[in-house]
């Protein structure tokens, strides 16, 4: 890899807050590999990593240094990955995976980090399977059960 520029944008004081943006750069492309907000000099606020071919690879939300907000990977081809929410470094809600073709691979439910329903679909967009609770297994309104053949 080429050499990088590392820059930090003059920080700025808001009231009693210290807030500056970093961002890590191919010096001989210019293209920007990384993005890091701070907040107090703790990571708040957007973080963000890119391929060498220009494609954002992930970014995500950081909360006094913890992961808090949506967090999305995109594959290198641009497609999108992974969406998922976090709260205090903890998955909590519905998370996605994509395959690399842009169908969709698996919807999951999170509670505080920890899974309790998940479907799965094959390449084609068929259900391959399908770990509900209960209450969920039999109902038309069930939010897993939508079909995965719509893109990302």
């Amino acid at each position: 890899m080429n050499k990088q520029l590392n820059k930090t944008n003059p920080p700025t004081n808001n009231g009693s807050k210290w807030i500056a943006e970093r961002a890590k750069t191919d010096f001989s492309t210019g293209k920007v590999l990384s993005k890091t907000s701070y907040v107090n000099r703790i990571n708040h606020g957007l973080k963000a990593l890119w391929y060498d071919n220009g494609q954002k690879h992930w970014q995500r939300m950081l909360r006094k240094n913890k992961k808090h907000g949506q967090e999305t990977v995109w594959w290198d081809n641009g497609q999108k990955a992974v969406q998922q929410m976090l709260v205090d470094n903890k998955v909590h809600g519905l998370g996605s995976v994509w395959y690399e073709n842009g169908i969709k691979s698996m919807d999951i439910h999170y509670t505080r980090g920890i899974e309790y329903a998940r479907i799965e679909w094959d390449e084609k967009g068929n259900i391959t399977q399908a770990n509900l609770p209960t209450y969920y297994s039999n109902s038309k309104k069930n939010p897993l059960l939508k079909s995965s053949k719509a893109k990302a």
